[in-house]
């Protein structure tokens, strides 16, 4: 939240999203761990041997805020009694609590577009399969919730856009040698594209990414102008 309450993401550059990163490590090892003065050699070297991919997670996502409409809204809403929002209730089912680890917003028309975003620190992408299995509905429910009770949050009319899962955790690409340093930077921008199911307005979906060639979402423009969605997304008709 730092970045975006002070310069913006779209003025945010890799060395200020890199300072505030370490800054953040910084205040988790002395406030989590009691500082790293009193551990081992071999622990202070691989926890600093995280840092470097603190820092990728971190500017990837401030370069994708920075080409996008949607800013963050909440971090880590709760849907719990005595929570930020009422837990999730299903019809003539059970009632869920839960977490989401934040809430995107972009505000059109008098209405506010919401999306999901649950960050992976594994590969697991979005499974359009699962959900139609019963499974992984997780990101769904909190986002029919926000339809449901958003607005006495947001105070707008709450229209669903999206749930999206994103890649927290540095690329590993294998390639071979002669490739070129742009080569291998779209090869790893490949592997940390987002996977989800988001709606199938081209309007929601360019304010999401503002790029005729989208980076991020795993979406692509055809030539008349119509939303091409990866095996990994599926889109949400509204």
């Amino acid at each position: 939240g730092e970045i975006g309450a002070t310069v913006g993401f779209q003025n945010a550059d890799t060395a200020l999203s890199d300072a505030l990163a370490d800054r953040y490590t910084d205040l988790y090892a002395a406030g989590q761990l009691g500082g790293l003065a009193d551990k081992s050699p071999r622990f202070v070297y691989l926890f600093d041997r995280l840092r470097p991919a603190v820092r990728h997670v971190t500017a990837d996502m401030v370069r994708e805020l920075a080409v996008s409409k949607f800013s963050p809204l909440d971090f880590e809403l709760k849907f719990l009694s005595g929570g930020d929002l009422p837990p999730v209730r299903i019809p003539d089912g059970p009632v869920i609590d839960g977490i989401a680890d934040r809430v995107d917003g972009w505000e059109q028309d008098g209405k506010i577009y919401l999306r999901v975003i649950d960050y992976k620190t594994g590969k697991k992408s979005f499974s359009f399969t699962d959900v139609k299995n019963g499974m992984g509905l997780q990101m769904l429910l909190y986002l029919f919730a926000l339809e449901n009770e958003g607005r006495a949050r947001y105070g707008k009319e709450i229209v669903p856009a999206g749930v999206l899962y994103v890649p927290a955790r540095d690329a590993l690409v294998s390639a071979a040698g002669d490739l070129t340093d742009e080569a291998l930077a779209k090869k790893r921008e490949k592997a940390l594209r987002r996977s989800g199911l988001i709606s199938d307005d081209v309007a929601v979906i360019s304010a999401m990414e503002d790029d005729s060639d989208p980076h991020y979402l795993p979406v692509s423009v055809k030539k008349d102008g119509t939303i091409a969605a990866s095996t990994s997304t599926q889109r949400l008709n509204m």
